[in-house]
């Protein structure tokens, strides 16, 4: 199509940041959220899921956040980051650096137990790059 284009298809996308935590996928998230606000919700609210799950999750030293490449698929409940220069997409989950489990994700992993979340498991993800923006950029776009 465009001359050298068939170099974009090799261009490693980065992704400079490691997230450890609780995954969830969107229906477990949504559900949550239901519990915490009792008031049913769909992915069409995802932002307000986010925003209770958020605030439940803040006094526990922990937060929220989007996982994976697929927009409102995935969540985490992040209990560690950490600045990961080499990371990019599609890495081999090998060469990825892991967390492992201390005090702060014992802490959240009762909360979660509590909130009927006890299955969820702690893992180590390189996030998506449009989850680094604010709540507030994400739910009013257009407005700066």
């Amino acid at each position: 199509m465009f001359p050298g284009s068939e170099m974009l298809e090799l261009r490693l996308l980065p992704r400079t940041r490691l997230q450890g935590g609780f995954v969830m996928d969107r229906d477990t998230a949504i559900e949550w959220a239901f519990r915490i606000g009792n008031e049913r919700l769909t992915k069409d609210d995802i932002y307000w899921v986010w925003e209770l799950i958020e605030d439940k999750l803040v006094p526990y030293g922990s937060r929220f956040s989007f996982v994976g490449e697929e927009l409102d698929a995935e969540f985490m409940a992040v209990t560690q980051t950490f600045v990961f220069k080499n990371g990019y997409l599609g890495m081999d989950p090998a060469l990825i650096p892991q967390f492992k489990e201390g005090g702060r994700e014992k802490f959240v992993r009762k909360l979660l137990a509590e909130e009927g979340l006890g299955h969820l498991e702690f893992s180590t993800l390189i996030p998506a790059m449009y989850n680094t923006v604010s709540r507030k950029e994400c739910m009013f776009p257009y407005h700066r």
